[in-house]
């Protein structure tokens, strides 16, 4: 609730002086200078009496704050905000009540602010298709809105923001037509740049990935209409696709141009670079990016962000055998998905409960994640979480196999024809088991082959190390003690160069099951930070610390602090590579990842929209 004191008045007021600060705040909000026009706002609704020219004034400040990520600023206005009427009020107060995760409040708010800005004398009739009362003559008319206060594409940002509540409730429809009535009607830079993410994201969830990366083909050139939320968008559906080089780059490329000073309201850009490192077996980093996510989302009250950010960061903590971590974004996650009560919170929580149960080889636990997974999850581009058929997967391993051929038949009906290769290797694996379980070893371990194959074109290692400690049981079934001893022994030396300690336990464990000698290898990097061993791999590649830094997006400094520590903490000799064997190492962007340190990022104060 509001604290009141953004209703309090100072005592002097300087009407003449006001305007001219609001002048000034348009200018910078034009010039996509986000933070110094929120501060413009703000300053002039401090010399603004009560009355009828405080109200614009007012929405002015509070979207700007906003959208530059200061949720907590724009909250002390509430109770003014909560009193302001007309289509332009309930468009901020939704915008407002969004961020803070009343999404049913605020798609209500939003959906009458819509209805109150058909453009008059219009006599357009909707597509059909389009959601209802939803119309395209804002794209075809730029009349003003009924409010001339107002802004001229306030029916475009308005557009925005029920696209955005039509990811968290998993309408397609409403992403993809709203989004095309924000792109088409957006008048100023920031309203374009989150109105093209919105549409994006839309096309890729309805599965139409290839369309919405033909729009994006230009997002990285400068001064392209998307923005850097455009580029965000691309890295995030390059995620999805499998193309994880692709994915980094984007994400990289937005976050070290916000850095130097562009503008960036996608601040879930953190999150998604974490998700990719993760993806690539790059524990460490993930754990940083996902990490600084969060505690980015925090500090501003995005809080429908929550459910997402705290899962994408449980993912590598499990991995990692950071239990403690690990279950408290967990835990996190699935109260900020209960708050908030959309699809693709739960879609999360649930994901991130499945991460944990795998990691900690939880067969039970897996499928009550696996099972609320699929209650929610009725994504058409099955890219967006590497999830694959977990419910199959967990009905094998309990020996449940008429069941499993079920849940598996069930999946590939929904997700197979996407062909993408993250999803054939989930169904490749989940085959592997259900062949086992019913004693056919030779056909899993075919399944296994292919599942390896399909890993390598990805660059998945964590997952490979998964499949080949799979066919390291499934070998040892057979009798093949030595092919199970060298399956078993790569999945070893490759979960300990990952830093993946709990897959290290349970490869352990699968080699005293053989009766084989079940000791760990010790790491030179179990002792260190994510940071730590995101700049020590650097250092053990041949890079200076200026060329570190550089690949880091840190600074100097912050590597020779940090390598101080390295060398207090670790016996590792300099020019020992922690890489893993040659074939992931030959394939495209296989360094550590780029660290983006939370309080470098914080410090460059990029404007953020949620």
């Amino acid at each position: 609730m509001s604290s009141g004191t953004g209703s309090q008045l100072p005592d002097g007021v300087d009407e003449e002086l006001a305007g001219a600060i609001e002048d000034e705040a348009h200018r910078h909000l034009a010039a996509d200078r986000i933070p110094l026009a929120a501060l413009q706002f703000r300053h002039a609704l401090e010399l603004t009496p009560t009355g009828p020219a405080r109200v614009p004034r007012l929405l002015a400040a509070v979207e700007a704050l906003l959208v530059a990520g200061d949720v907590a600023a724009a909250l002390e206005y509430r109770d003014e905000i909560d009193a302001a009427t007309g289509p332009w009020a309930d468009y901020v107060a939704g915008y407002l009540l969004l961020l803070i995760g009343e999404v049913n409040t605020s798609r209500a708010r939003l959906r009458r602010a819509w209805d109150e800005t058909r453009v008059a004398g219009g006599g357009l009739r909707a597509p059909v298709g389009l959601p209802e009362s939803m119309d395209r003559s804002e794209s075809m008319d730029r009349s003003e809105p009924v409010d001339l206060r107002a802004p001229v594409d306030l029916r475009a940002r308005i557009a925005t923001q029920l696209a955005i509540i039509g990811a968290l409730q998993a309408s397609y429809p409403d992403m993809i037509n709203y989004g095309e009535v924000a792109v088409a009607s957006a008048r100023l830079p920031w309203v374009a740049a989150f109105a093209w993410f919105a549409k994006s994201l839309g096309l890729a969830v309805a599965g139409r990935s290839a369309e919405a990366l033909s729009e994006l083909a230009a997002a990285e050139s400068p001064g392209a209409p998307s923005g850097l939320d455009g580029l965000v968008a691309r890295g995030m559906i390059r995620l999805w696709i499998d193309d994880l080089a692709g994915a980094r780059r984007d994400l990289v490329s937005a976050l070290t141009r916000a850095v130097g000073g562009e503008p960036l309201r996608v601040a879930q850009a953190l999150g998604f670079l974490g998700e990719a490192e993760y993806r690539c077996g790059a524990l460490g980093e993930s754990v940083v990016h996902t990490e600084a996510a969060v505690g980015d989302a925090e500090e501003n009250n995005r809080v429908w962000d929550y459910a997402m950010l705290h899962a994408l960061a449980s993912y590598p903590l499990a991995a990692m055998g950071d239990w403690e971590r690990a279950e408290f974004h967990t835990a996190r996650s699935a109260a900020r998905a209960q708050h908030v009560g959309a699809p693709a919170g739960f879609v999360y929580a649930a994901a991130s409960a499945a991460a944990v149960a795998q990691a900690r080889a939880d067969t039970m636990s897996l499928l009550r994640a696996a099972e609320k997974l699929e209650v929610y999850y009725p994504s058409l581009e099955p890219g967006t979480h590497l999830s694959g058929p977990l419910r199959a997967d967990a009905l094998a391993q309990l020996g449940k196999t008429g069941e499993a051929v079920e849940a598996l038949a069930d999946f590939t009906a929904r997700a197979g024809s996407a062909q993408r290769r993250s999803t054939q290797l989930a169904i490749a694996r989940v085959r592997a088991r259900i062949a086992a379980a019913d004693g056919d070893y030779h056909e899993a371990l075919r399944h296994c082959r292919l599942a390896l194959q399909f890993a390598a074109e990805v660059g998945l290692r964590l997952e490979a190390a998964r499949v080949e400690l799979l066919a390291g049981e499934y070998l040892c079934a057979c009798g093949r003690r030595a092919a199970a001893e060298r399956s078993l022994r790569s999945a070893l030396r490759q979960f300990t160069a990952m830093g993946a300690a709990a897959y290290v336990t349970q490869t352990v464990h699968a080699l005293g099951r053989a009766g084989l000698p079940a000791e760990a290898p010790p790491s030179p990097l179990d002792a260190l930070t994510p940071a730590e061993r995101a700049i020590a791999t650097c250092v053990c590649q041949g890079l200076t610390n200026r060329q570190t830094a550089q690949r880091l997006i840190l600074s100097t400094k912050t590597v020779e602090f940090h390598l101080t520590n390295v060398f207090r903490n670790s016996t590792c000799p300099a020019g020992v590579s922690f890489g893993e064997s040659s074939k992931w190492s030959q394939m495209p962007d296989s360094d550590p990842g780029v660290v983006i340190a939370a309080g470098r990022y914080q410090a460059a104060r990029c404007p953020v929209q949620g």
